[in-house]
């Protein structure tokens, strides 16, 4: 179980990185568009592992991300999509 913790911390970190990356110093708000693939792959969590999906799940559910509702049609068990943060 604490592995999950820190897996979720490092993805979410990872985002916010390759966010103000590619946007500079605008704001990481609710509803902001998160590359979590990109994330899981430059935190050492590759995104074809349980391991991704279990943190994938965990922030879905502690409610820290929130699917697109065009996403959560197509979704399916792929994370093609990105969710955005809640």
């Amino acid at each position: 179980m604490d592995h999950l913790i820190e897996d979720t911390r490092v993805l979410l970190q990872a985002a916010r990185e390759i966010h103000a990356e590619r946007h500079g110093a605008q704001t990481f708000a609710p509803g902001t568009h998160l590359p979590l693939e990109e994330a899981g792959r430059r935190s050492a969590l590759n995104p074809n592992r349980q391991r991704y999906y279990d943190a994938i799940e965990e922030l879905e559910y502690e409610g820290a991300i929130e699917w697109d509702e065009s996403a959560r049609y197509a979704r399916g068990t792929s994370t093609t999509s990105s969710p955005r943060a809640a």
